[in-house]
């Protein structure tokens, strides 16, 4: 059983569906949800965020094991779970240099110098909500 709860503010009937399947134990099947991973998809790392089917009861909410990706789609989920740890592990620690790494590996940023503009550029627009980079 996970105790994640998904983020449902843009799709209120799942809420109500979850909630549902919860209090009434009902078994709801619900298409997709985000979960930690947990082995649902057994070639991504277990604490990757992804969205599989689940099945919501008086248990809670438990992801259906959807097995193996394919190896190239796996390897392009592998290469964003990555950027994304170092979102993170820049985010908490405040550190620009992990931040500009995340950057440089996402294959969306095109070069370098992109990857500077981009962060200088979200530093300013965000600044209030990260003061953790303005030391």
């Amino acid at each position: 059983m996970s105790t994640w709860i998904p983020n449902y503010w843009h799709h209120p009937k799942k809420a109500f569906d979850i909630i549902r399947g919860i209090t009434y134990d009902t078994n709801e099947v619900i298409d997709s949800a985000n979960l930690p991973n947990n082995g649902y998809i057994t070639n991504l790392p277990a604490d990757a965020i992804v969205e599989v089917p689940i099945v919501v009861s008086g248990n809670g909410i438990n992801g259906l094991g959807m097995g193996e990706l394919p190896r190239p789609i796996a390897a392009m989920c592998i290469s964003q779970i990555n950027v994304q740890h170092l979102v993170v592990d820049a985010g908490a620690t405040g550190n620009k240099e992990l931040a500009l790494q995340a950057l440089l590996i996402d294959p969306c940023v095109p070069s370098a110098r992109a990857a500077e503009a981009i962060f200088n550029e979200l530093m300013e627009i965000n600044k209030d909500f990260l003061p953790q980079f303005n030391k």
